[in-house]
């Protein structure tokens, strides 16, 4: 390969040039010295290479290619990132046979194009070189024709499988959109308690709220996450750890649970066991003194009251004595 290139300082009073931005006429001088370029002015080259020698960004690079491509002042194949000179031979031509041969190899080593086969048709210099070497240009570039008409057969069958694939992604994520969804609902914070300074908050989920209420069926589970979160924005200094809250929410509703309720004969029984005569009695008795009322007549009751010894001795008999119901 030549070591140097010849430009002819007429270039600069060429019309096409001179038309050129600044940008796009800095590209075409690269283009036409890089340490990429060839003897036989086609080679090919990325973009990213043009970037990196020159600078310039790649908007820059790419409004700049684009200029000379619209001018014809250099061919260029996107698919192999070929790029010719049509007038390299013009300025370039091989000094001897020797060379000559050498740029015809270097040409039948570029990747096979419409954009190769344009640029060897359109230089007499080229031509003449198939013909001094008994080729012809048809069996030279009819082979060319046949490998980028599989080429491009290939790269249609890439892009159906392509396009195979991406409906078969969609219909996959379609269907499992609403399991995402009901896993999202399952993790996003119903609400917050808040914890010691340095761990920030607890975030309460719908399924702990479920897990919970199932624990303890008693209760209304949320309804006391609430008082919770309450109880700890009130009492900053005796707020929990992240880990010691959830010690914290399952002793505070065992305990909302455990709590027998009273002063209200509708309340059922927080454990869930079925009450006593003694118990049902007791809860009327209170409902009987808030509100007022007289005291209720007794059912009759076949356990011992709390304090009563006698009754200790006789467990199964009626319970007397106790106070009239009212008149």
């Amino acid at each position: 390969m030549a070591k140097y290139r010849k430009i002819d300082p007429r270039i600069w009073n060429d019309v096409k040039f001179r038309s050129l931005g600044h940008d796009a006429q800095y590209i075409f001088m690269y283009l036409l010295t890089s340490p990429h370029s060839t003897a036989w002015g086609a080679y090919v080259i990325d973009d990213l290479y043009i970037q990196a020698d020159t600078g310039m960004s790649a908007k820059r690079v790419s409004e700049s290619v684009s200029e000379l491509l619209d001018l014809g002042l250099i061919l260029r194949c996107k698919k192999t990132r070929l790029i010719c000179f049509p007038n390299w031979f013009k300025f370039n031509r091989p000094e001897n046979e020797r060379s000559a041969k050498a740029c015809l190899n270097g040409i039948l080593s570029m990747p096979k194009s419409k954009v190769l086969t344009a640029y060897c048709n359109g230089s007499e210099t080229v031509i003449e070189m198939f013909a001094n070497n008994s080729l012809t240009m048809n069996e030279m570039l009819g082979c060319e024709q046949e490998q980028e008409q599989e080429q491009e057969k290939d790269f249609e069958q890439e892009q159906e499988q392509e396009q195979e694939q991406d409906t078969s992604a969609r219909s996959c994520s379609d269907a499992t959109a609403h399991e995402r969804q009901e896993k999202y609902e399952d993790v996003v914070s119903v609400l917050e308690i808040p914890l010691i300074k340095r761990d920030g908050v607890f975030n309460v989920t719908q399924q702990d709220i479920e897990l919970w209420q199932e624990t303890y069926p008693g209760i209304d589970s949320l309804s006391e996450l609430r008082k919770i979160r309450q109880w700890n924005i009130d009492n900053p200094k005796k707020r929990k750890t992240k880990k010691g809250i959830r010690r914290h929410i399952s002793g505070w509703l065992e305990n909302a649970q455990n709590q027998r309720p009273f002063g209200t004969g509708k309340c059922q029984q927080a454990s869930g066991i079925k009450k006593t005569a003694r118990q049902k009695y007791m809860e009327e008795l209170g409902d009987a003194i808030e509100q007022g009322n007289g005291l209720p007549v007794p059912t009759e009751i076949t356990e011992p009251l709390p304090g009563s010894g006698s009754h200790r001795e006789n467990p199964g008999k009626p319970v007397s004595g106790l106070p009239p119901g009212p008149n």
